[in-house]
Parts: structure tokens; sequence; C-alpha cells
């Protein structure tokens, strides 16, 4: 199955924390401070459930819908729970199941986008976009494109390594930015985490200034 994080998912956190130290987790919780009480909240690809209890940490009300494609993953994002604060609707399905549904305050999409093709890709950012309510912001976390050679061979070693072990779809590292100005959505905010390699966003549509 294409993109299913089921054989990775016990190894998951380890394996990032040995490479991008935590990295990884400073830049998924760096901006969170910016979403506002009472939010709802939709996380697509939530991964092993950090970002969670970051949310719970934030001491607000929140409405929290948490897409997740793995089960392996998404159960352990359940066993972060109860949460003090949150409330979590699981979800293990793909990100377009709850499309739809209603609009979002809050869109987070952490290394998320960067599974898809470039075809897939703009369908994706083009639907996501959609889920933001008027107002709403859209948090993205992901890598960037640099160009310093290793931080370029790192991300090829870590596509070969998700195709093989995830049957991971994208194949090379796509810049999120000019997909999201094609939906007028522009960056507002934003951090660079590990010597540039990873970016915390906050993207709002243009007539929505943060």
């Amino acid at each position: 199955m294409a993109n299913n994080f089921n054989s990775v998912a016990f190894i998951y956190d380890t394996l990032a924390r040995l490479v991008f130290g935590r990295s990884i987790q400073r830049a998924q919780a760096g901006l969170l401070y910016y979403v506002q009480n009472a939010s709802k909240v939709l996380v697509l690809g939530g991964g092993t459930g950090f970002i969670l209890q970051e949310l719970d940490k934030l001491g607000l009300s929140l409405k929290v819908t948490y897409v997740e494609p793995s089960s392996a993953m998404i159960d352990r994002s359940k066993k972060k729970s109860p949460f003090r604060y949150i409330d979590v609707d699981f979800v293990q399905s793909k990100h377009d199941a709850v499309f739809g549904a209603g609009k979002f305050d809050v869109v987070i999409t952490n290394f998320f986008l960067d599974v898809f093709t470039e075809e897939q890709l703009r369908d994706v950012v083009r639907q996501v976009s959609l889920q933001v309510d008027k107002g709403g912001m859209w948090l993205l976390t992901d890598f960037v494109i640099t160009k310093i050679w290793w931080q370029r061979m790192l991300v090829r070693l870590m596509y070969f390594f998700f195709r093989v072990t995830a049957g991971l779809e994208g194949d090379r590292l796509l810049n999120f930015e000019e997909f999201l100005a094609m939906v007028n959505f522009k960056p507002v905010y934003r951090q660079y985490y590990y010597h540039g390699m990873i970016r915390s966003d906050i993207y709002k549509r243009d007539e929505y200034p943060l």
C-alpha cells in the first residue's frame, strides 16, 4: 500500500531523534502559540501523536480532528491520551475522509505534503485549502530545498528509505510555498530549524493577514 507507515511506526520517533535530535519536535511545536481558544483544529498525517501532546499543553479548549491512515501510527497516537484540555476525534483514513464535513480554524500538515508526487500535491493542496475557514490559518512544518550538499543528500536518503519501507509515492522534495500560492495562501510568519533544513510556516489567505 502506498504511503503506509505501519512498518516503521515503532521506530519512527527514534529515527527522527537519532538524525535530527529534537529539531523536528521543536519545529512542530514552535508556532502552536498562535492557536486560539475554542478553535476547531484539523491535523492531517499526525504520525505518532506528538502534536496532540503539544496542543494539550496550550491549556486551550480545542476540538481536534486527527486524521492518520496508518493503523500503527494512530494506535500510538491514542496511547498519548487521556488529554486534559483537548477533545480529539481520531480518524484512521486517508486525508480526504473528513473533507466536506465543515471548516477548520487551524489546519496542521506537519511532514505530510512531502509524501506526494508533484501531480498529487496540486490536488491535495487545493483540497486542504478548502478546509480552512475564513480567517483561519494553515500551519505547515516540513523539510525545505537547500543548496547545502549534505542536506540534499540526506533528503535523498530519506526518500529512498521511506520508498522502500513505506511505499512512499513522492520521489523528491517539492517547493510547497509555490503550491500554496496557487490557492492564494501566503506565508505570514516562519521559523527555521536544523541548520535551515526544516521550516515551520503560518500560511493565511491574502485577505486575512496575521
